[in-house]
């Protein structure tokens, strides 16, 4: 059988507004979930690490037993999702500087966005989340098995200016970074990202200098670029009909308690009002046969999730759209693999 690329990120982290729900609903038990499905189809994946709020927690988990409780349980599950060869990458949401932690619910309002990106911080702010996070993810490791390079996706894409954290990624041997959208851009009060440039780089993946919107065969690090695709209007209707018959049903609610940060994103397409990134949480049983048939045309798709956003029926949906290709490919999800096949990497 043909052989194919399937690269899974998962965005492992609480949620971002006036709640940010709980560790178990939101991190662990629908990781759980995701676990025993990778391991049946032979798959790894990189999970990004929302080390800033973790920092957070150590600090709170020294007085607070509920926390330390959480910290300790993330902790492992962490470590065996290392052990089962999956990588752990950087992921930092700046706004956590500012979370105020409820002892009695366990619970955190991340409501003040003042700082929600990178480029809202000092110099010496960034410096010491960068620090924390490589001490974390070292921990984790040992001398053994972690990685050589390491790779990074900004808290809500917002990597720019990248040319900031260029330092950073030298120092602390971070090579890939996963914070383009290709064609899409945001903007906030404080905070804001725009990589509608990368809409005409053709590869998914390539290499570049201190800008992740211009491609450089030359260049020092690798982007590893997201996507959004458009349903045809056969597919929105078939899709339409499906989501009102379902919607209401708790197998379609989501695991995570939390609430949203309520960050938009705009995408350069014409069609951008009916486009959406690949996403595990998106899919049903109808998109299932769409996703498949649109890993039938590449040779790379890059599927990013969160698994505070799952549910029930989108698990059971992302396996059969496993069984699907399957079928018909050999999927390769290896990052290593990945990476070392891929002609715009040097």
């Amino acid at each position: 059988m043909k052989a194919k690329q399937l690269l899974l990120t998962f965005d492992y982290e609480l949620f971002l507004g006036g709640n940010s729900g709980s560790v178990h609903q939101c991190m662990l038990a629908p990781t759980e979930k995701i676990i025993p499905i990778l391991k049946k189809h032979g798959l790894k994946a990189i999970f990004f690490i929302d080390t800033t709020y973790l920092m957070q927690l150590e600090k709170q988990a020294l007085s607070h037993s509920l926390a330390k409780n959480d910290l300790d349980r993330i902790k492992k599950q962490l470590s065996n999702l290392m052990e089962d060869g999956h990588h752990l990458f950087h992921h930092l949401h700046p706004h956590w500087l500012d979370a105020i932690y409820h002892p009695a619910s366990n619970t955190w309002d991340c409501s003040n966005h003042t700082r929600f990106a990178l480029s809202n911080l000092t110099d010496e702010q960034v410096s010491s989340l960068f620090t924390y996070s490589d001490n974390f993810i070292k921990r984790l490791y040992s001398d053994k098995n972690r990685p050589v390079n390491l790779g990074f996706r900004a808290g809500g894409l917002y990597s720019q200016p990248f040319e900031r954290l260029t330092h950073y990624f030298k120092a602390f041997d971070i090579r890939y970074d996963f914070s383009v959208l290709k064609g899409a851009s945001s903007k906030g009060l404080n905070y804001s990202f725009d990589y509608r440039s990368t809409a005409t780089i053709i590869p998914l993946i390539y290499n570049f200098n201190t800008n992740n919107t211009l491609e450089d065969s030359t260049g020092i690090f690798t982007e590893i670029a997201l996507e959004n695709f458009s349903m045809t209007l056969i597919e929105r209707l078939l899709n339409s009909i499906y989501y009102r018959l379902n919607a209401k049903k708790n197998t379609w609610q989501r695991i995570g308690d939390g609430s949203s940060s309520g960050n938009r994103i705009q995408s350069q397409s014409k069609t951008s009002g009916n486009s959406e990134t690949y996403s595990i949480e998106l899919l049903n049983r109808i998109k299932s046969s769409f996703y498949a048939s649109r890993f039938k045309k590449t040779d790379i798709l890059h599927i990013i999730s969160h698994p505070k956003l799952l549910s029930t029926q989108s698990i059971r949906s992302f396996e059969l759209f496993l069984n699907l290709i399957h079928e018909k490919y050999t999927v390769i999800s290896d990052f290593n693999t990945i990476i070392s096949d891929n002609p715009s990497h040097t």
